[in-house]
């Protein structure tokens, strides 16, 4: 949600808009990150794990998505209202 709303996904693991038409837009998405996604789903253990998310993000996976263009567990959104790109992660298992 951004805006009071739902946003739209622009591409769910590699399907949809691609991840570099995205990029050539906003920038990198690597720090494109929600700040509830960090403390709710990658759990961070402790402050040194923390701090390692909000400098990388999504770095290490968008790499890779940038290199081959397979996004796995990765999904891009668009807010409706504001423009913002954003990343969210999913699990497929």
């Amino acid at each position: 949600m951004c805006c009071g709303r739902l946003s739209t996904l622009i591409n769910e693991e590699g399907s949809g808009r691609s991840l570099a038409s995205i990029e050539a837009e906003t920038g990198p998405l690597d720090l494109a990150f929600m700040e509830m996604e960090i403390w709710h789903d990658w759990s961070p253990r402790d402050e040194q794990a923390v701090e390692k998310v909000w400098q990388t993000g999504y770095q290490d996976l968008l790499d890779e998505g940038r290199k081959d263009g397979v996004l796995d567990g990765i999904l891009l959104f668009q807010c409706r209202a504001c423009g913002r790109v954003y990343v969210g992660s999913c699990n497929t298992t």
